[in-house]
């Protein structure tokens, strides 16, 4: 007898996910795609797609910032998991750059800044307007990079 797993894929354009049910499939479709909002925040009155996007922009109306970056000597926090999601992504892709580069210990600061400047930016936590970000010199940052030590062989 075969275990063969049926795979769904999401025809909405653009999207390329799959799923391995008609029940998820049909959930991401009604979360994602669709403009059906029926969870209402009882904070602001703002309308969600589904009850797990309530729970976190529940988090937004609190300084509680409940997602925690497990990356070792990292530890930063967010409110959404979206936002963590995003923030190790961010990891991910220094890593790779460091392993692109064969030089693991050493990272100028201002590379790592230059280099995630615009997504930083564009975090929710920062102005989306043209409201003035004042970020301070690069002699005043008390950031701390820690990167992993690898041995490439």
């Amino acid at each position: 007898m075969s275990t063969r797993k049926l795979v769904l894929k999401c025809n909405f354009a653009g999207c390329d996910k799959l799923y391995s049910t008609k029940y998820n499939l049909k959930r991401h479709l009604e979360t994602v795609h669709s403009n059906l909002k029926r969870f209402q925040c009882r904070l602001c009155g703002k309308y969600l797609s589904s009850k797990q996007n309530l729970n976190e922009h529940i988090f937004t109306h609190s300084s509680e910032k409940p997602f925690a970056c497990l990356e070792l000597g990292c530890g930063q926090i967010f409110r959404q998991r979206s936002q963590l999601s995003n923030h190790r992504k961010m990891h991910r892709e220094l890593l790779a750059l460091a392993q692109q580069m064969k030089k693991v210990t050493e990272i100028k600061l201002t590379t790592l800044l230059e280099y995630h400047a615009e997504k930083i930016l564009s975090e929710e936590d920062y102005p989306k307007n043209n409201d003035l970000l004042i970020l301070p010199s690069i002699t005043e940052c008390k950031m701390k990079v820690y990167l992993p030590s690898l041995d490439f062989k």
